[in-house]
């Protein structure tokens, strides 16, 4: 009988603080739920983006070539390092490789093929990601994370990459990592011509 009431005792005595303990972890958790939202993610802000743009729009450039670098996960099309001649819209490929191996260029790639590795295109890809919000692949939904870079002097984007999140089967596997991933980095970009 002394052993019951004794333990009778001290659990009355730990009740308010278990009771605590668990108010408090419920509490973390109903935020976590209500502000911290799970969402991709991207190391630059519209500033940033402006900044850059007028940067390089300030340079009055009206032909540039460029040599730029695309990689993905599984690449089916346009990846290799490119070399561009971008003039008023216009596209010309000079070189390309793959593998830093020196390929004859593709007889079916034309310039017009390649306008998404262009400086004004990758802005847009930047400005899109910002504005979209919610990083998420358009094809599956997953998260995505970007890692973008701008040319210090000249002001155009030197890097835009993202890569997909870990993610967890509905059947509740284990979470597997999303394969996608892509990677354009301007290697070198020459003014040819400004207005």
């Amino acid at each position: 009988m002394r052993v019951y009431s004794y333990t009778r005792h001290t659990l009355a005595r730990l009740l308010p603080w278990i009771m605590a303990v668990v108010i408090v972890g419920v509490l973390i958790y109903l935020t976590y739920l209500l502000f911290v939202r799970d969402e991709g993610t991207i190391n630059v802000t519209t500033t940033d983006l402006r900044n850059a743009r007028n940067r390089w729009q300030s340079q009055n450039v009206a032909a540039y070539e460029m040599v730029v670098t695309r990689k993905t996960f599984r690449c089916l099309n346009y990846c290799g390092t490119w070399s561009l001649h971008v003039d008023s819209g216009s596209i010309d490929v000079l070189n390309y490789s793959l593998f830093d191996v020196p390929r004859a260029i593709p007889p079916d790639t034309h310039g017009d093929d390649l306008k998404f590795l262009t400086v004004d295109a990758l802005f847009a890809e930047i400005e899109k990601a910002l504005n979209e919000g919610d990083l998420k692949d358009n094809l599956y939904g997953y998260l995505l994370d970007y890692k973008v870079a701008f040319n210090e002097q000249l002001g155009y984007p030197s890097k835009f990459q993202y890569t997909g999140r870990p993610y967890r089967y509905e059947d509740g596997g284990s979470d597997l990592p999303y394969h996608t991933a892509s990677s354009i980095e301007v290697n070198s970009l020459t003014v040819v011509r400004q207005r």
